[in-house]
C-alpha cells in the first residue's frame, strides 16, 4: 500500500458496516488518500502486515476492553514509521493513556468534525506540518486529543 505519488495510505478498522464505509468514503474523497478497510481485529492486524499503511485508524469499539492488545497487535504489523490514530467514543484520561502505551500515535475523540479528523491525519503523516503547528501554537495538535512522535 505505502505511499504514491504523494499519496498517504490509510487502512480503517472498523466494526460496524455503515460508520466503516463513511470513514473510507469521507478519506477516498480527500484524494490525499489510498484508503483501504477492515471490518475485524484480526482483519485490520493481517492488512496492516500485509499493505503497511502509513495510518491505521482504528475505533475502540473493534477491541472492547481489549484496545491496549489490539493497538500493540496493529502497531507490531507496521512498519517503525507506520502511525495508529485511535477514535473512541470519548477522550478520557485512562483510556487515552492506555491507548498512547500501547503504541497509539493518536487518540481523539468522535465528536470532532472532518475538518478536524483530516487536519490530525495530515499531523500523523506530515512532521513538517505538526513542527509548523507547534512552533504556531507549542501545541502537537489542536484537534486530537493527544498525538506522539
Amino acid at each position: 500500500m505505502g505511499e504514491q505519488k504523494g499519496r498517504r495510505s490509510v487502512l480503517v478498522v472498523q466494526h460496524q458496516r455503515l460508520v466503516r464505509e463513511a470513514f473510507v468514503s469521507l478519506l477516498t474523497g480527500l484524494r490525499d488518500f489510498d484508503v483501504r478497510e477492515a471490518a475485524t481485529e484480526d482483519e485490520g492486524v493481517r492488512m496492516s502486515r500485509e499493505l503497511q499503511p502509513d495510518i491505521v485508524l482504528i475505533d475502540t469499539g473493534v477491541a472492547g476492553s481489549r484496545q491496549h492488545l489490539f493497538i500493540s497487535r496493529i502497531k507490531r504489523a507496521l512498519p517503525p514509521d507506520g502511525r495508529v490514530l485511535v477514535i473512541a467514543e470519548d477522550a478520557d484520561q485512562a483510556n487515552l493513556e492506555s491507548a498512547l502505551a500501547a503504541g497509539a500515535s493518536a487518540y481523539t475523540s468522535k465528536d470532532i468534525c472532518f475538518e478536524e479528523l483530516r487536519h490530525t491525519l495530515r499531523l500523523l503523516t506530515e512532521p513538517e506540518a505538526e513542527d509548523a503547528q507547534l512552533r504556531q501554537t507549542g501545541n502537537p495538535a489542536r484537534t486530537a486529543s493527544a498525538i506522539r512522535s
